[in-house]
């Protein structure tokens, strides 16, 4: 009986609560409303995030880095971040790369399909200069370089060199063809200055006249007789000077040295004169200058296919 009296209590208070408590709730409708809508307001402004991009952050550029390897010569590796602006242009890399140009008031000399195609500013195209043997994947013209504001030189290419180079007149449409192992360098005064091609037995220079369409060579005191492998050559922009690269004898040599001759195009003297020694087996290789007392050297490592450029203080 009292387990009974004690159950019945209990639900007399149970009711009693959900009463009171619906009374406190209907009495105060507003006040809860508000309450609930400023917490859900809060909790939703809380949980808002922006969204942001994160850029990577991209390495912080440093002064090009390089290992002095002799007084006068400096040896930059251009695999290194730090020295990746200093690779050069393909065109240099490649002496046989198609070079395209700008002829102010004509257009643009475009290489394509082994001519030279002119593509003039209103769209319009023609084809200037035809490949000597058109028939030949191997054979091709290329533009070296304007001579003036008319006329520019290029180069009649092959699979073993170069059969010739000629002087387009773009005024006048004359094609002035010189057959010979010649490849147009740098303009000085009123000559193209020449360098004998890369397969020619000897290394030279010649003088070529805008004028008379004569070709003189230029003498040179060095003894570049018979010398057949690993050759570049290079001009400086004033025509003065001239270097070539090359290894001694008439036969491959397994050794990695290498002889740079710097030479004077004015009085055939030789100005200086480099061994270079390397541990690293180089495949393509270009001698630039880049001023009058500096001479870069571009070598093709064959490790990784990557660059090395040498810099040589010309004395």
């Amino acid at each position: 009986m009292k387990k009974f009296l004690m159950i019945l209590c209990s639900v007399f208070l149970l009711v009693g609560c959900s009463k009171e408590n619906q009374e406190i709730i209907e009495s105060q409708p507003d006040s809860v409303s508000e309450t609930t809508t400023e917490t859900t307001t809060k909790t939703t402004t809380e949980t808002t995030t922006e969204s942001t991009t994160v850029k990577p952050t991209e390495p912080e550029k440093t002064e090009p880095t390089y290992t002095e390897i002799a007084d006068n010569i400096k040896l930059y590796d251009l695999n290194k971040y730090e020295n990746s602006e200093l690779i050069p242009a393909e065109e240099i890399l490649y002496s046989m790369y198609p070079n395209d140009i700008e002829m102010a008031g004509y257009g643009i000399l475009s290489n394509e399909d082994g001519n030279i195609k002119l593509v003039k500013d209103n769209g319009e195209e023609n084809i200037i200069v035809e490949s000597l043997d058109p028939d030949n994947a191997y054979s091709w013209v290329r533009t070296d370089f304007p001579i003036d504001n008319d006329r520019f030189a290029y180069s009649a290419c092959g699979e073993w060199g170069t059969h010739g180079f000629g002087v387009f007149d773009m005024k006048s449409g004359e094609n002035h063809f010189i057959t010979g192992a010649y490849y147009p360098k740098v303009v000085r005064g009123n000559s193209l200055i020449l360098a004998k091609a890369e397969y020619f037995n000897t290394v030279g220079y010649s003088e070529f006249d805008l004028d008379s369409y004569e070709i003189r060579d230029i003498p040179i005191q060095a003894d570049f007789e018979n010398v057949k492998y690993y050759r570049e050559n290079a001009v400086s922009a004033d025509g003065s000077l001239a270097a070539v690269i090359r290894r001694e004898g008439n036969s491959y040599r397994e050794d990695h040295s290498y002889i740079i001759t710097v030479i004077s195009l004015e009085s055939g003297e030789t100005v200086d004169e480099y061994i270079l020694e390397t541990d690293d087996e180089y495949g393509n290789k270009a001698l630039e200058f880049a001023s009058d007392n500096k001479l870069h050297l571009y070598a093709k490592r064959h490790e990784d296919n990557t660059y090395h450029m040498y810099v040589f203080d010309i004395t």
